[in-house]
This record gives structure tokens, sequence and C-alpha cells, in this order.
């Protein structure tokens, strides 16, 4: 097996439980938050936490198979394991500030909900 398909293999199957994983953490303490943003309605929050997940799967799903591909093939093990550890890190601050600009908007949202 060629170091290039190594690499495109496990970053596939190392990414793919860190999407499902975080994605069901999101979704399971995101619920609460909504909670607080729709006190009136738990269908609404429900409905918006798990549009959240579906968005969330979208581009993480997305951000990985794009940053998969190799600028070059790769001719060593050690440059596949280094692909490899760099396309997961980019994944995961693309994510990670994503979501943060996520939670932000929200927040933004809710203080506009009580001030009115």
């Amino acid at each position: 097996m060629s170091p290039t398909v190594l690499a495109y293999l496990i970053y596939l199957i190392g990414m793919l439980p860190i999407i499902l994983i975080v994605g069901h953490t999101l979704h399971r303490h995101g619920r609460l938050f909504l909670l607080d943003l729709f006190p009136e309605n738990a269908a609404i929050a429900d409905r918006v936490n798990d549009l959240l997940l579906v968005g969330y799967y979208l581009v993480n799903v997305a951000v990985t198979l794009i940053l998969m591909r190799a600028c070059q093939s790769l001719t060593t093990y050690t440059a596949a394991i280094e692909f490899t550890i760099t396309r997961a890190g980019l994944v995961t601050i693309f994510l990670g500030a994503l979501h943060l600009v996520d939670v932000l908007t929200l927040m933004k949202i809710a203080r506009r909900g009580r001030s009115v």
C-alpha cells in the first residue's frame, strides 16, 4: 500500500469518530442552551438543535474531504503521518472557529430577544 493511500485511510478512519463524537456532544449540550434561548417553545429549540447538527455534519464532512487531497503524491510514510496530522489539525481549528461563531451568534440573538 502506498503512503498516500495509507494516509487517506488513516485520515478518514481517524476523523470519522471525532466528527461523530463531537457532533453528538454538541447536540446533547446545545439543547439546554437552546431551551434557554426559546423558553416558551421546546419544540423549536429541538428543531433548531437538529438543524445545527445537520449543518455541523455537512460542513465537517465537506471540509474533511476537501482537505484530504494531498498537494503531491506522498512518497514516504513520514510524509503520510505529517499529512494526516496536519489535515486533522486544520479541520479541528476550522470547526472550532466555526463553533465559536455559532455560539457568539446565538448569544447575540438571545441578548436581542431579552432586551425587546
